[in-house]
């Protein structure tokens, strides 16, 4: 097949696989995740997002800008908040690690349950064994649900310490929840009853523990 210009032959090759889709989504959630973090910063010194964003996003190393947060946290609120946090951190180490694979690792052809499919797979392709690990379309699913989820409890997380939350929106009764919520270890993936899958779930939104790709 010809085209008339590399963005052609680009844009055919990004919509030929959904793996491409899927890994731009991906990270596009993962920058999300960010974004929450960011504000968890400007809440904690009390700056404004400006502020916080000049100073969060020029920390490239991840795990010295969650150490930061985490050093915040247990200053302002000492171990009311550890079981959560503690948990919570391990999830944000988590995907960040994940994170790093999917920016990083190879684009090839594999075989996936008998089929050929494209995944990602470590980047020294030199030291490719037929057992190595590999990143598929399900697995980026996966990672699009944890990061969703971590980022809704950021943001949770921190309208807990807001007076008025979303907007005033919230009753006693979602802030209690919240409150509770915020002093319990974080299980992932999360009970069906949980505040974040019921949204989900009203969106459609199938389980995070049933992903299963489009038919």
């Amino acid at each position: 097949m010809k085209f008339e210009t590399f963005g052609e032959a680009i844009r055919y090759e990004a919509a030929s696989d959904p793996l491409h889709a899927m890994r731009g989504f991906a990270i596009g959630n993962y920058a999300r995740l960010e974004q929450a973090l960011c504000s968890m910063l400007a809440h904690l010194c009390k700056i404004s997002h400006y502020d916080a964003g000049v100073i969060f996003f020029k920390i490239t190393n991840y795990r010295a800008r969650d150490a930061i947060l985490d050093k915040l946290i247990r200053e302002h609120h000492g171990t009311t908040y550890s079981a959560f946090w503690n948990s919570l951190a391990r999830l944000i180490d988590a995907v960040s690690v994940k994170r790093n694979e999917i920016v990083h690792w190879a684009y090839i052809g594999s075989v996936v349950d008998n089929e050929v499919a494209r995944v990602l797979i470590p980047p020294n392709l030199a030291s490719t064994k037929h057992d190595s690990p590999q990143i598929t379309q399900k697995d980026l699913i996966e990672f699009i649900h944890k990061c969703s989820f971590i980022t809704g409890l950021c943001y949770k997380f921190i309208n807990v310490f807001i007076d008025h939350p979303v907007g005033g929106s919230w009753t006693r009764a979602q802030q209690q929840t919240w409150r509770d919520i915020c002093q319990q270890e974080v299980i992932y993936p999360p009970p069906d009853t949980h505040p974040l899958f019921l949204r989900w779930k009203e969106r459609g939104i199938q389980h995070p523990t049933s992903l299963d790709l489009p038919k």
